[in-house]
């Protein structure tokens, strides 16, 4: 028995209303491409909640196991790492993103100060 195939995309126009735009358009997942548009942390963050409905993933602009560990944070499902040149290099990369502190990471955007179901409230 077969899946069928995940669809996603890569957003790079560093614009809500876009990412917005891309996660009701059907894809399944959505990588924010920090590689290649200036995002920072903060629009990061916003256009994690902007695409909600889909699965979220991040190209980090480095290599940094503490920008990766900040973009789960932020809500990544995963990290996608480019320029990955070596096996060695890659189980580096591998394992710097798991945490020792396995269960303590937020797995919310949200701001907890609103309501945890502000959406359904305020739509």
């Amino acid at each position: 028995k077969h899946s069928p195939p995940e669809i996603g995309s890569g957003l790079d126009l560093g614009s809500l209303i876009a990412a917005e735009v891309m996660a009701s358009a059907g894809f399944n997942w959505l990588c924010v491409d920090a590689g290649h548009t200036a995002y920072d942390m903060d629009s990061i963050a916003h256009t994690f909640r902007a695409i909600e409905s889909v699965e979220p993933f991040a190209r980090p602009w480095d290599h940094d196991p503490v920008t990766a560990g900040r973009l789960l944070y932020a809500v990544a499902h995963g990290v996608v790492f480019s320029h990955v040149s070596t096996p060695e290099q890659a189980q580096q990369l591998a394992q710097s993103m798991r945490s020792p502190r396995v269960g303590l990471a937020p797995r919310t955007g949200r701001c907890a100060t609103l309501a945890s179901n502000y959406q359904s409230v305020f739509n």
